[in-house]
C-alpha cells in the first residue's frame, strides 16, 4: 500500500465514508426502531401486570422513543450534507442511550447488557472517536444506573450492605470492564477504518488502470476514424460536467445514482466503438455521405453494443456493462423519436444515452471536421436550444445554459 496522503484522506472521507456512514446510519435507525418497539411490548407487559415495573415510566419510554425515532427520520430525510451525517449519529447514541437507561435503572428489569448496544455497534462507523466517545457515554450511564439502583436493590435483596458499599463495589467493577471495552472496540474500530482505507486505495489504483484501458479503447477506436481527434476524452468531460450538475440540483437522481453517475463517465470513451467495424473509406470521406454510406455508418451503435456485450460481460461490473451497453446502443436516439437504431423517444431513452447524445453532438459542432469548420460557442449553444425537445432532452439542454462557463473554457479557451 503507497503512503497516506491528505488529498487520498479527503477521497476516502468523501468518495468512501460519506456514503458508507449513511448507509450505516439507516441500519441504526431500523436498529432504534426496533428497539422503540420493544419498548411499546414492555409497556404493554407492564400494564398486564407481567413485569414488576413502573407503569408511568415505561409510558415515558414508549413516548419517548416514538417522539425520537419521528425526530431522527425528519431530521435524515432532510439534512443530507457531511456535518447531518455525522451528527445523526451522535443523536442516535444519545437516544438509544436515555431508553438504556431508562430500561436499566430499575432493580426488576436491569438489562445491563443494552448498555453495549451502541458501541458495540458504532465499530461499523470506522470511527475510532465516535466509538470512544460511545465507550465513555455508556460507562458514566451504567455507573448512573448503579447509583439509582442502590437505594432500591439494596432494601430489597442486600439488607447487610450499605448503599454506599454496593455503588464502590459494582462501580469499580464497570470501570475496570469499560477500560478493557473501550481499549478492544477502539482498537477493532481503528483497524476495520485502516483496512477499509487498504481497500479504497486499490480500488482507487485498479479504478485508473481501468480508466485508462478505457481511455486506450478510445484512442483504438480515434486511430480508425482520424476525423474525430480526441472526441472520446472531450465528450466524456462533458459528460462529466453534466453528471456533477445533475447530481448538484437533485435533476434525474431518481433514475440515475450516484454511483451510476460515475460509471457513466467512465463509458462515455466507449460510444463510438462501433465505429472499429465501419469501413474506412466511410469513416475518412472528406466530403458528406451518400444516403448508402449514411446506412452504413448508422450500424455502429449496434456494433458497438456487440462488442461490448462480448468482451467485457466476463471482466468487468455488470452494471457498468449495461451502462456502457445502452449508451453506445442509444446515443443516436432523439427525445421526439425519430433518431436510430430503435427510435426511441422521451424517457424510453435511457438517461445514461441521453446525456450521451448531447455530449457527442455539442463536442461535433465545437470540432472542425473535414466537410466542415467548427462552429463558435454561442452558434453551437443556439442550436442545442433550437433542438431541446426534439434531438436532446429539455433538462439537459438547460443543463448546458447553466454550465456555459465551464463549456466555453473546455473548448475555446483551453483550444
Amino acid at each position: 500500500m503507497r503512503k497516506k496522503s491528505k488529498n487520498d484522506s479527503v477521497d476516502f472521507e468523501k468518495k468512501f465514508l460519506d456514503g458508507h456512514v449513511d448507509k450505516v446510519n439507516r441500519l441504526s435507525s431500523r436498529l432504534y426502531f426496533i428497539l422503540s418497539f420493544l419498548c411499546i411490548i414492555l409497556y404493554i407487559f407492564c400494564r398486564v401486570g407481567f413485569y414488576n415495573y413502573p407503569v408511568n415510566r415505561a409510558l415515558f419510554i414508549v413516548v419517548f422513543a416514538i417522539s425520537s425515532s419521528t425526530i431522527l427520520l425528519l431530521y435524515d430525510r432532510k439534512f443530507k450534507n457531511h456535518k447531518a451525517k455525522s451528527l445523526f449519529k451522535y443523536l442516535l447514541l444519545i437516544a438509544t442511550q436515555v431508553i438504556v437507561v431508562c430500561m436499566a435503572t430499575d432493580v426488576n428489569l436491569t438489562l445491563t447488557v443494552s448498555y453495549l448496544t451502541m458501541p458495540l455497534f458504532t465499530v461499523m462507523y470506522f470511527d475510532p472517536m465516535f466509538t470512544f466517545i460511545s465507550c465513555i457515554v455508556a460507562a458514566i450511564s451504567q455507573l448512573i444506573g448503579i447509583v439509582l439502583r442502590a437505594e432500591q436493590g439494596v432494601e430489597m435483596f442486600w439488607p447487610d450492605i450499605t448503599p454506599m458499599y454496593y455503588i464502590i463495589t459494582n462501580g469499580s467493577g464497570v470501570v475496570l470492564e469499560y477500560i478493557f471495552i473501550t481499549a478492544l472496540l477502539t482498537f477493532s474500530s481503528k483497524t476495520a477504518r485502516n483496512y477499509m482505507y487498504s481497500v479504497f486505495l486499490r480500488n482507487q489504483k485498479l479504478a485508473q488502470v481501468q480508466k485508462q484501458i478505457l481511455y486506450g479503447l478510445a484512442d483504438i477506436i480515434e486511430s480508425s476514424d482520424t476525423t474525430t481527434g480526441q472526441h472520446g476524452k472531450r465528450t466524456t468531460e462533458v459528460v462529466t460536467l453534466i453528471n456533477k450538475y445533475l447530481l448538484e440540483h437533485n435533476i434525474y437522481t431518481d433514475e440515475c445514482s450516484v454511483d451510476d453517475m460515475n460509471l457513466i463517465s467512465m463509458a462515455a470513451p466507449l460510444h463510438d466503438i462501433g465505429k472499429i467495424k465501419v469501413p474506412e473509406h466511410i469513416l475518412l470521406k472528406p466530403g458528406r455521405l451518400s444516403p448508402e454510406e449514411f446506412e452504413e455508418i448508422k450500424k455502429h451503435p449496434v456494433e458497438g453494443s456487440k462488442i461490448i456485450l462480448q468482451t467485457l460481460l466476463k471482466v468487468e461490473d455488470p452494471r457498468f456493462v449495461q451502462i456502457a451497453h445502452e449508451m453506445t446502443l442509444y446515443h443516436h436516439e432523439k427525445w421526439n423519436g425519430t433518431g436510430y437504431p430503435d427510435g426511441l423517444k422521451e424517457k424510453q431513452i435511457p438517461i445514461s444515452a441521453r446525456i450521451m447524445a448531447i455530449a457527442d453532438v455539442f463536442d461535433a459542432l465545437c470540432s472542425a471536421r473535414p466537410y466542415k469548420e467548427k462552429f463558435s460557442f454561442e452558434q453551437a449553444m443556439d442550436i442545442l436550444k433550437d433542438l431541446s425537445g426534439k434531438h436532446f432532452d429539455p433538462e439537459l439542454v438547460n443543463a448546458m445554459f447553466s454550465m456555459q462557463d465551464k463549456l466555453r473554457k473546455l473548448y475555446f479557451e483551453n483550444a
